[in-house]
């Protein structure tokens, strides 16, 4: 995707001895989808704007993971629901792109678009120019808007002029969009253009607002109340996703409501059993886990046999570092933590990982705090929790080597 920069173009214009007024442009060219609501009237922009930058990240074609998503999001009247592109992309990537029992299901892409990062605020004039870097540091973005009478509206955002807080050369105060509403400003190509209005003049901080029909009208002004960011992250080994791989993350049912919940997938999903016989992932009920909320993981006992478990936890912003103090905890009561810690480039995930010396009848995550229970709740006025979802998934590669050379053996014999 070819990028521009503007203060580069700006100079250039101003070496040259052009007007230093640019015109808007587009970061990423023709490099995102634009995805267009088949039915203009309905809920669907969230989607449509979640579709547009998981297929700009290279998760599939955006039209098909659009229809996947409207298939999922409707109320019980069969009619699409509104809500945020963070809850849409999340649910996407867990069920689908990162779900081994999904035909959509892409392990280790080259460059892992999996760290979706939530700014749930009133966005201001620096907000907005700090998502112009976003795009320039190649990552992805949604914005939302609240819109008077309307329930709001969500926007992939591809380009722009800075502010005019960090534009002195008073470049016009525009911005590039692919709006799934149908085109409804000036198109530039297949893209829209729209004006920022920043409500308190030329200030740092200063709100940040859209004219969305560029005629002027305040009544058209759009309220920017948050943004979506699409990342590169994490991604766990793909033998161990095939094989045993849990995901606890946010979905929506038929009322709207936000709930956290379980998803299971791999080859051993269905033969692994917890000490009650169950195969499911389940939480521990005891005394402490209001504090220190334990996972039971299902597992096959097997002495002398490594385990290797991997875990991704995915918050809501970035610039976490350290150890996330999460611990293994065998039957036995060994606590076992991380054999390594890798966190992605902006500290917005962390991929973990355990070597234990034996494979245990089941295994407890011991997580340090309730966040990585209840998880984040985009809908929640006041939601403390800093942890949008987890994923773990299980490895144990000996007794897929004690086949392969089980089989050599038998090959041989045969030979001889």
């Amino acid at each position: 995707m070819k990028r521009h920069n503007w203060t580069w173009v700006l100079c250039m214009a101003l070496l040259a001895g052009a007007p230093a007024v640019v015109q808007a442009y587009d970061v990423y060219e023709n490099g995102v989808p634009d995805v267009v609501k088949p039915i203009p009237a309905d809920n669907s922009c969230w989607l449509g704007a979640a579709a547009d930058v998981l297929g700009a990240a290279n998760w599939g074609d955006s039209m098909t993971i659009y229809n996947t998503m409207m298939a999922h999001f409707r109320d019980n009247q069969n009619v699409v629901m509104p809500g945020w592109s963070s809850v849409a992309i999340n649910w996407w990537l867990i069920n689908d792109g990162l779900n081994p029992n999904s035909p959509d299901y892409q392990p280790n892409l080259a460059n892992p678009y999996t760290d979706v990062t939530i700014w749930n605020r009133r966005l201001t004039n620096t907000d907005y120019d700090n998502l112009l870097g976003e795009l320039n540091n190649n990552q992805y973005v949604n914005v939302a808007f609240a819109t008077g009478a309307s329930i709001g509206h969500e926007m992939t955002l591809v380009g722009g002029n800075w502010s005019s807080v960090h534009n002195p050369a008073g470049a016009p105060q525009l911005s590039v969009w692919h709006d799934n509403q149908g085109d409804i400003g000036p198109p530039i190509g297949p893209d829209d253009e729209h004006n920022n209005i920043w409500a308190n003049g030329n200030f740092p901080g200063s709100a940040w607002n859209l004219d969305y029909k560029n005629d002027g009208n305040p009544l058209h002004y759009y309220d920017a109340s948050g943004a979506t960011i699409l990342c590169p992250g994490k991604v766990k080994p793909k033998a161990a996703m095939d094989s045993f791989d849990v995901a606890w993350y946010t979905d929506m049912d038929a009322n709207g409501n936000l709930y956290p919940t379980f998803r299971s997938a791999g080859s051993n999903y269905g033969l692994y059993l917890d000490p009650n016989g169950s195969t499911n992932p389940s939480w521990v009920t005891e005394a402490n886990s209001a504090n220190n909320p334990k996972l039971l993981l299902p597992n096959q006992a097997q002495q002398n046999q490594r385990k290797q478990i991997y875990m991704t936890v995915d918050y809501i912003d970035r610039g976490h570092s350290g150890d996330p103090s999460i611990k293994i905890l065998d039957p036995n009561g060994t606590s076992y933590s991380p054999t390594s810690i890798g966190w992605d480039a902006t500290g917005g995930q962390v991929l973990l990982y355990w070597d234990l010396p034996s494979q245990p009848a089941y295994e407890d995550v011991v997580f340090p705090n309730s966040d990585y229970c209840n998880l984040y709740n985009i809908k929640l006025v006041g939601s403390t929790s800093t942890v949008k979802d987890w994923d773990v998934a299980t490895y144990c590669p000996e007794p897929a080597a004690l086949t392969l050379l089980a089989l050599a053996a038998l090959a041989l014999r045969r030979r001889r």
